[in-house]
């Protein structure tokens, strides 16, 4: 009688804890990498529900305008001194406007029971505050190489091959070892006249199997990884890249509709105004110079709307908003001289 344990199990035991140990450690990577796309998601649709926010008190305020510009075109014409035109033409433009605010008030609905699904609590109404929108910090983009290296270094899919590239490197390892299966050593006992006692190994003969495809098996799969890696890696740095194109691009547009464009067509719509109301001119261009400031304030708040989304993808792209701020921190501390 004997008693043995399989060899191969006690040699490779703290190779596969280490594996199984880097696997885990993976697997919190990528569980870290859906947690960021849902954060995308999150502040994706919040920044949504912010425009329509914004949009909703413009639209009020211009069917204010409206019903005080029909006011004096009624009076005008009452008088004798107008033209029932121009009233007509202020009704129609109420009633387009009413129907822009239902279709306005079906879609912010909308977006909040969406935006309340996405936070987990669907049964919910969405009927919450909604922060108003923040102009967004001026963000150093001139020093691409260093957000480049800021996702290379942070982003949870890239550390999640890498883990799964070390438990591979263990795997590969133990693949040598399998010449080894199948061996057992232990302690044996025989009684002839006496009882004798002594250590027992049991090698079997592998005729067929020397280990060879299981290796190659091994080193094929490593193989893969490195070149996912590879690959994973240059997707970051296009996205990164892209990112702060899009960025970029759209912060200038934002500064120049807000600062220069917006006041010039309000500047030139109360100018008409002014000679409407002295009489100078007919409704016409009123409306003309109106719908030209009511359509680039909905273009403005479309591209704060675009800002917000590409802020959310740019800090994705990175590895995520903590990411970001470091790098921003850096490059700032960078700019004014002081150490990061």
């Amino acid at each position: 009688m004997g008693i043995s344990a399989e060899l191969l199990s006690l040699l490779t035991r703290p190779g596969r804890s280490r594996a199984a140990d880097n696997r885990l450690r993976g697997a919190v990577a990528d569980a870290v990498e859906r947690a960021l796309d849902v954060v995308v998601l999150v502040r994706s649709r919040y920044a949504t529900v912010q425009a329509f926010e914004q949009l909703i008190p413009s639209l009020n305020g211009r069917k204010g305008l409206l019903a005080r510009l029909r006011t004096v075109a009624q009076e005008r014409l009452d008088s004798g001194e107008g033209i029932r035109l121009d009233v007509t033409s202020l009704r129609t433009q109420e009633a387009e406007l009413d129907l822009d605010l239902l279709e306005l008030a079906r879609n912010r609905a909308d977006a909040r029971l969406e935006l309340a699904q996405l936070m987990g609590v669907p049964a919910e109404q969405g009927e919450w505050n909604v922060e108003p929108r923040e102009a967004p910090a001026p963000v150093p983009l001139d020093r691409e190489s260093r957000w480049i290296e800021a996702a290379l270094s942070s982003r949870p899919d890239i550390e999640a091959i890498r883990w799964e590239l070390q438990a591979l490197k263990e795997e590969a390892q133990l693949a040598g070892l399998t010449i080894l299966e199948g061996v057992g050593a232990g302690i044996s006992a025989e009684k002839a006249e006496d009882w004798s006692v002594g250590p027992a190994v049991s090698i079997p003969i592998p005729l067929f199997d020397f280990g060879k495809a299981r290796r190659a098996r091994a080193e094929a799969s490593l193989i893969e990884a490195r070149h996912r890696l590879l690959e994973t890696k240059r997707t970051a740095v296009s996205e990164v890249r892209r990112a702060l194109v899009s960025y970029a691009a759209l912060q200038t547009s934002v500064e120049r509709l807000r600062d220069v464009v917006l006041p010039l067509l309000q500047q030139r719509r109360e100018e008409i105004e002014a000679i409407y109301l002295g009489g100078q001119a007919d409704i016409t261009s009123l409306i003309i110079a109106e719908q030209e400031l009511r359509l680039s304030q909905v273009k403005l708040v479309g591209m704060e709307e675009r800002v917000a989304i590409a802020r959310a993808a740019l800090e994705r792209a990175v590895g995520g908003p903590a990411a970001a701020l470091h790098v921003e921190t850096e490059l700032v501390d960078s700019e004014s001289g002081e150490e990061p």
